[in-house]
């Protein structure tokens, strides 16, 4: 059973929304790097996998999010996929765990089942990569 996001995490995702319309899609995000040394490890450490190799499909796999990035480069598809998911009321929970999706034109193009905490964290790793 998929259940509602509380108004704080609705207040999270509108923080994330707003990273992205003013500073992915301003062109504010070179600098930002999923493929980091540092997100390398702690993926690895929490047992999370980030895929933007393959197609995008449901799957049930924990902690495990799938997307494609087409003409974007990795970091920028990343975040526009949880931006689309949310706006478009894609983000479920499942306990303690997030169910995000993103489609577009009737295709999967993202799709994550992972944690919730450990979500929260990945946003702020990948978000410190940015070098200043």
């Amino acid at each position: 059973m998929n259940d509602k996001l509380s108004d704080k995490e609705i207040l999270y995702f509108y923080d994330i929304l707003h990273f992205v319309e003013n500073k992915i899609k301003k062109g504010e995000h070179k600098g930002y790097r999923i493929c980091d040394k540092g997100v390398k490890r702690f993926c690895k450490s929490n047992q999370l996998k980030l895929d933007y190799e393959n197609k995008p499909y449901e799957h049930c796999d924990k902690n495990f999010i799938i997307f494609k990035t087409g003409n974007d480069s990795t970091c920028p598809a990343f975040f526009k996929h949880i931006r689309n998911a949310f706006a478009h009321g894609n983000i479920y929970k499942n306990k303690n765990m997030y169910i995000l999706k993103d489609v577009y034109r009737k295709e999967i193009t993202m799709y994550g089942y992972i944690g919730q905490n450990l979500f929260k964290e990945l946003i702020e790793v990948i978000k410190s990569t940015k070098k200043k």
